[in-house]
């Protein structure tokens, strides 16, 4: 005999169909296809025969449901294993479906600002991931971890007062960093061009995990008349004194993050009490408060203290589903972006340090949200004609090989690439790195792209959906989900489990009670 915990029954009474859910019933497997209800849930003294579709839920009961196998819902499966706890993660895709597999890597502080909701975060973040990296000094090696510092570039002498401004402001909280003319930006960046009146910011405790994504074959094409270059699996068709020989160890489809997300996963999966289900959306969420039933498909998982959604972008309909409240819905929205791959030319001297325009820096400055403008998203920008924010970033993985960046736009959850917004990269790219002049733009899995997840507000959201007990979320963080995680995972323990968190208060715009008011 089979005991099914639910069972889909749709039944034919009178040319009426009729689909029965949520009962238990117990039958022989040789009977499934076909079979005489006398009385049927639900419908008590009816005698009839239909004919049964039924789809057996594979029943797991745990802790924590996780859902989103992201950088952040890793760290928090991790967080709760390591506190004893039993964990499901269930993901629609598979690992870094959303931002995390197609983001640049910085884990930084210097385009943060004091005194703003997430400089706390970051700094918290930031010291758990270094001692991660001590006591796993193998994830250093694994996903590429390079302490290679950062440089804040600026082009006009207004920036460059800004920088210098901002250097006086990291140094006073802790974060050493040393203002350069432009001048001695060159000296340090060769491959750096600025105009005389603009600066540089460096900051060397500054780090970052960069992996190849692409599979196969890696073209940097340049303009006619000039060598082309080819990278194949294990053959590069030129030497430079700059960058040395690269010899890849392709992903089945690695990218930027991917690599660190499977270093967590491989270290919650040889945890007896952690259970990963990939390649299965979830269908729903019901609330038993404190209970909560996440089903799939497949499975139907209980979280004896709760769900914690982690899903990126997708996070609004999960939590508007499960809540009852469709405020949540229209809280996180995508946030498209693009970063290019590419070879260097032979004569670019390297890159040494992870490098962005001073622009950039906007997008991380946001003070403590107000509560009353929190369900407003910002406009799309209009800055190119591609209707996208374009800001130059620049990464070396430590194989030699170009990250450019970088796109902001609301479009929607489409993940194609866009051939205009790649060519507004490259250009833009070209006036700090005058050799990319050369190079004609990256195609196919040599552009990444994803969806940050926004959150209205400009702040991620963790903690507990206010009035629905088990209910947790930490989403939201644009594109800042690598180096927020750990900290973002030690809040969502915090929530759960209670304790362990030092003024609390202090992460308090992080609430979701703090920023949607339920029922208004």
């Amino acid at each position: 005999m089979l005991k099914v915990r639910s069972v889909h029954v749709q039944l034919n009474l009178k040319g009426a169909r009729i689909q029965l859910e949520e009962f238990e019933i117990s039958f022989g497997l040789s009977k499934l296809s076909n079979l005489m209800l006398r009385d049927v849930p639900g419908l008590p003294g009816t005698r009839c025969t239909g004919s049964i579709v039924a789809s057996a839920l594979i029943q797991r009961d745990v802790d924590v449901v996780v859902v989103g196998a992201g950088i952040v819902g890793l760290m928090t499966a991790k967080a709760l294993l390591e506190e004893g706890l039993s964990v499901a993660l269930v993901e629609r895709k598979q690992l870094c479906a959303g931002a995390t597999g197609a983001g640049q890597g910085y884990i930084w502080m210097a385009h943060r600002s004091p005194l703003t909701a997430g400089w706390d975060l970051a700094s918290w973040s930031i010291r758990e991931w270094k001692a991660l990296v001590e006591v796993h000094p193998e994830l250093q090696t694994e996903t590429e971890w390079q302490t290679t510092g950062s440089l804040l570039l600026a082009s006009t002498e207004a920036e460059a007062q800004q920088l210098k401004e901002r250097q006086a402001m990291l140094s006073s909280h802790g974060v050493a960093s040393m203002y350069l003319n432009a001048a001695a930006v060159q000296e340090l960046e060769p491959a750096v061009s600025i105009p005389e009146v603009g600066g540089g910011l460096v900051t060397d405790l500054d780090s970052q995990i960069v992996e190849w994504q692409s599979k196969g074959q890696v073209h940097a094409q340049l303009v006619p008349g000039t060598p082309s270059i080819s990278l194949q699996t294990n053959f590069l068709n030129f030497t430079s004194s700059s960058y040395p020989p690269f010899v890849p160890e392709w992903q089945s489809n690695g990218q930027s993050g991917r690599a660190t997300a499977r270093f967590m996963l491989n270290w919650c999966q040889a945890h007896p009490h952690f259970v990963a289900l990939m390649d299965e959306p979830v269908e729903r969420i019901l609330m038993e408060p404190p209970q909560a039933l996440v089903e799939t498909l497949k499975t139907r998982l209980l979280g004896r203290l709760g769900v914690v959604v982690a899903a990126g972008a997708w996070s609004g309909q999960l939590l508007s589903s499960a809540s009852g409240q469709s405020e949540w819905e229209d809280m996180f929205r995508p946030h498209k972006g693009h970063l290019l791959e590419m070879m260097p030319p032979p004569s670019m001297p390297r890159v040494q340090r992870g490098m962005m325009e001073m622009s950039y820096v906007k997008h991380y400055t946001t003070a403590t949200p107000d509560p009353s403008t929190t369900t407003a998203h910002p406009t799309t920008s209009t800055n190119t004609p591609t209707d996208a924010d374009i800001t130059f970033t620049a990464t070396t993985s430590a194989t030699g090989s170009l990250l450019i960046g970088s796109s902001r736009e609301f479009c929607g959850f489409g993940q194609e690439p866009s051939e205009a917004v790649v060519h507004s990269i490259l250009q833009r790219a070209t006036h700090f790195l005058p050799h990319l002049a050369q190079c004609e733009p990256p195609q196919g899995a040599a552009v990444r792209v994803g969806l940050r997840p926004h959150a209205a507000g400009g702040l991620p959201l963790v903690g507990p959906i206010p009035g629905v007990p088990g209910l947790f979320v930490a989403a939201g963080h644009d594109g800042s989900g690598l180096t927020l995680g750990p900290g973002t995972a030690q809040l969502i323990k915090h929530h759960i489990l209670g304790g362990g968190v030092e003024d609390a208060a202090k992460y308090a715009d992080f609430l979701p009670q703090s920023r949607v008011s339920i029922g208004k």
